[in-house]
């Protein structure tokens, strides 16, 4: 059986005190925390999480030495099991006592300590998983890989100033109170103590680069968040002859989206009726199961659903399903979205079937950042360049590619609702590099 793409739940790791930092004494015994959350919309059922920490003296590795590492607590009604230690790793097991637990907007926390540190500054790459289904269905193992950066000890000749880095809402006035939790989808500003003259970065998205702070800023604007996330601010000076760079943290948490209340009414003659909420949050009926009808559905908006949608007719103006549909009767809608069509009565379009949009739309030349709104390709083009010319697409993975005799291309996938980053780094000279996006969608 293949291996199930993607987690279901959302796992973070940080460091107390943060940031790591490799071969310091005052940091020689941190503690490793581990956060799971449900980010999505439907309940997850979940029998075990796995974290698993690269052993030995690489820069790759965490710790030296595994067997160095503990458990120290763990959520309520979890347990740990007894530790696996090799020469290349150690693996924690962590399990519900009940044998499965069904997890919705709780956090649940995972403690390790002591932690220490090997000697070599680096990205360590832990591995967690998960065995976990959406409820009602066989849970099956998951895994993600997380980057843990290891950062060398600060040398420092003076005493480097406060940032009072700090987490508003937008908009915020003088005396309000910092944010610790935000909605779902929010935007938050990000403030800190303005330092003209050295040099800022913020990191807060999966990104191998972070995103610069023009000089003298105090704040900045980040957002939408959809999960709990670490804002690190990197400030980069000169002490003693030395760069030095140091980073300050702060975590935000995101509340996971609620479910509306569902009620079913049978009235005292006709069909039965289900009646969802008027009042906020905005009513909408998910289906994590399956949906079976024995005559028609009709639906005057859209129709979204997560497991198997099986019916005679279907009749909508709008039909969105990120799996599979099967229509053994035709199917009759004036827009239609799915991840997987299966027509088995046949399937018929009087009008023109697109999957890219027309033209195309040229980026900037230099580089910038957005959201797509929907699956599409980036191309970078490079021609005639004077030296080596780096063409970069972050957009969850990140793409690469190095000019050969001043002349190169890049073609990178983006999904829908992806932060996109594009950027070209080296000598372009007389040549030119051009950027576009093609948008695809139905």
């Amino acid at each position: 059986m293949a291996t199930p793409a993607g987690t279901l739940l959302t796992h973070t790791l940080y460091f107390e005190p943060d940031p790591p930092q490799a071969g310091s004494s005052d940091n020689a015994d941190p503690t490793l925390n581990l956060l799971v959350t449900n980010g999505g919309w439907t309940i997850v059922r979940c029998t075990a999480i796995a974290l698993q920490i690269p052993a030995g003296s690489r820069a790759k590795d965490l710790v030296a030495d595994g067997s160095a590492v503990g458990v120290v607590s763990v959520p309520e009604g979890w347990s740990a099991r007894e530790p696996v230690h090799t020469n290349k790793f150690a693996r924690f097991t962590f399990v519900p006592d009940q044998g499965f637990a069904d997890i919705a907007q709780q956090t649940l926390r995972f403690v390790l300590a002591p932690v220490p540190l090997n000697d070599e500054v680096g990205v360590a790459y832990p591995h967690v998983v998960e065995t976990a289904a959406p409820q009602g269905q066989e849970p099956a193992e998951r895994s993600v890989t997380l980057r843990m950066p290891k950062f060398p000890a600060g040398v420092r000749t003076r005493p480097q100033p406060g940032t009072n880095l700090a987490v508003f809402a937008p908009g915020h006035e003088e005396g309000d109170a910092p944010v610790v939790r935000v909605a779902h989808g929010a935007s938050v500003e990000v403030a800190f103590t303005a330092a003209p003259g050295l040099a800022r970065t913020l990191h807060w998205r999966d990104s191998d680069r972070g995103d610069p702070v023009p000089d003298g800023a105090d704040r900045v604007v980040c957002g939408p968040l959809t999960q709990d996330t670490t804002f690190t601010l990197q400030t980069v000076s000169e002490a003693g002859g030395e760069t030095v760079s140091r980073y300050d943290t702060v975590t935000v948490a995101v509340d996971v989206p609620g479910h509306p209340e569902v009620r079913v009414v049978r009235a005292s003659a006709g069909p039965q009726e289900i009646a969802l909420p008027t009042s906020p949050p905005a009513a909408s009926l998910t289906l994590g199961g399956d949906l079976d009808i024995a005559a028609g559905l009709d639906v005057v908006g859209s129709l979204t659903a997560s497991g198997p949608l099986t019916a005679s007719a279907l009749s909508g103006a709008s039909l969105d399903y990120a799996g599979t549909v099967t229509a053994p009767a035709p199917l009759d809608v004036d827009a239609l979205a799915a991840g997987t069509l299966a027509a088995t009565g046949g399937l018929t379009a009087t009008g023109t079937v697109r999957m890219m949009r027309a033209g195309r739309e040229e980026l900037s030349s230099s580089g910038g950042t957005r959201v797509a709104d929907t699956d599409g390709l980036l191309v970078a083009t490079a021609r005639g360049t004077r030296g080596p010319v780096h063409l970069a697409v972050t957009g969850k993975p990140t793409f690469r590619t190095t000019t050969r005799n001043g002349d190169g291309a890049l073609v990178a996938p983006v999904h829908a609702d992806t932060r996109m980053s594009w950027a070209v780094e080296g000598d372009v000279g007389e040549g030119e590099v051009r950027f576009y996006w093609f948008a695809l969608g139905l």
